[in-house]
């Protein structure tokens, strides 16, 4: 049953929506409702048998839980086919839904492959061992074989499928549970920045590579409940990404391209791999910061009064210590949760500039001039850590990738995908990757220090 897919309704009077299911695996699956603008929400309570499904969605908080109750039928004629009719029931109101599977139809060059991440102990606390699910997508004129036989079903990479060496780009997302398309199931709406930049990509001849990290799509279920993955964790699971991909000696090239936070995901890992012998061959740092997680809570800190100011600095040193602490007063309680220990600890843990400063690989910096959130001098802490490398200028793109002309536009691209990725970041990754001469359209960055008039 992994992947299988649905869509329906469900109707409530005079609320109708229409919605989408993902079954992941056995008791694991993603809804979307687009009418509230809820994309790959993980569900509750889930179950599904030949016979039943049901499940619970509480995206809205306690006491607005959304129960379904309903009924499978096969569809005649259509080998593994089915229809679902049911009940759904909220503490406020009760209603109808139904769904429909839908075939994952196979796209050329895009495959499903899983890595394979362990388990143990890491800075950041215990973790299982699992699968990270992502789409490796090859350029349709690379391929000899895709393996499938013609299946009209979507394809799992595998050995038999054979293609011309192509470079490939490993795209890392960005801060939060943030998933292989760079959709974030807590915030409203869609970007799909990651998946237009790999569909872009691959139309300049160049392989991507992008997957769910723990706690967001496919692998939520690798998160501890009510716990939040720290970044080292994250690290140590894009190293085993890329080491699969570097090792596997069928790309011309690997590169390592990070979206913001993913950035100093991206480092962290290529350091330790380094420490091992396995090199990538670049880090593409986009739009990243290279502010001091320590830096940033201590200006987050100098708000607060000073009784507050004392209270959060015991708490960081029972958490760098490992021990436990008091629950935190009301003004600290969300980012202090005793459940965000661990994710606070590798936090503090981790300082960008060095990590960018430790890459072997050669790295390149790319700003969009649109971003309004990394400040030009945060980012230049990391240029400043890094003088001899290359950066560069995308006019008009926001923190999200996206080409933006105001900033209305810019903060409606965090929630709406029909903003294009600039064809001018494009141009860049895909010269990076081939190793070509930069179009003439790429602009560098220029320094703030440039900029200042000589006294």
């Amino acid at each position: 049953m992994r992947s299988a897919s649905g869509s329906g309704a469900t109707d409530a009077g005079a609320l109708t929506l229409s919605l989408r299911l993902r079954l992941v695996d056995q008791g694991k699956a993603l809804i979307d409702i687009p009418e509230q603008s809820l994309f790959g929400y993980p569900l509750a309570k889930m179950e599904w048998t030949d016979k039943d499904l049901s499940f619970e969605l509480d995206a809205w908080g306690p006491g607005q839980e959304m129960r379904f109750r309903g009924v499978l039928n096969a569809l005649s004629g259509q080998s593994g086919a089915y229809a679902a009719t049911g009940m759904v029931s909220s503490k406020d109101w009760q209603g109808s839904f139904s769904v429909v599977s839908q075939p994952r139809l196979k796209s050329p060059g895009i495959f499903g492959l899983a890595v394979q991440v362990k388990g143990g102990g890491v800075q950041g606390g215990e973790v299982q061992g699992g699968e990270l699910p992502g789409t490796l997508v090859l350029p349709e004129t690379s391929i000899k074989s895709d393996g499938t036989q013609g299946t009209a079903q979507v394809g799992e990479f595998t050995s038999a499928v054979d293609f011309f060496p192509v470079p490939l780009v490993i795209l890392l997302s960005g801060a939060g549970p943030t998933d292989r398309d760079g959709n974030n199931f807590s915030v409203p709406g869609q970007t799909n920045t990651l998946r237009q930049l790999s569909q872009k990509l691959e139309e300049k001849g160049v392989a991507t590579y992008r997957y769910d990290k723990r706690g967001s799509g496919e692998a939520y279920w690798l998160e501890k409940p009510d716990q939040v993955t720290s970044i080292a964790i994250h690290a140590q699971d894009a190293a085993e990404v890329v080491r699969h991909f570097c090792t596997s000696g069928l790309f011309s090239r690997v590169l390592v391209a990070g979206m913001n936070e993913g950035a100093w995901v991206g480092a962290m890992a290529l350091n330790k791999l380094q420490a091992e012998g396995v090199l990538a061959d670049g880090l593409v740092v986009l739009d990243a910061s290279g502010e001091d997680p320590e830096d940033q809570l201590a200006s987050s800190l100098r708000t607060l009064s000073p009784e507050v100011q004392a209270e959060a600095e015991r708490i960081r040193a029972a958490i760098e210590k490992g021990e436990p602490y008091a629950q935190p007063s009301a003004q600290l309680a969300a980012f202090f949760a005793p459940t965000r220990s661990e994710w606070v600890a590798a936090w503090l843990a981790c300082h960008p500039a060095q990590e960018i400063a430790s890459v072997s690989a050669p790295v390149f910096f790319v700003r969009g001039d649109a971003d309004l959130q990394v400040s030009r001098e945060s980012f230049e802490k990391l240029l400043a850590a890094r003088p001899d490398a290359a950066a560069f200028s995308i006019p008009s793109m926001n923190y999200v990738l996206k080409l933006v002309k105001s900033n209305e536009e810019n903060y409606d691209a965090f929630v709406n995908p029909s903003y294009e990725i600039p064809e001018a970041l494009v141009d860049l990754v895909e010269a990076l990757a081939k190793v070509k001469s930069l179009p003439e359209t790429i602009s560098p960055y220029l320094r703030l220090s440039d900029e200042r008039p000589a006294p």
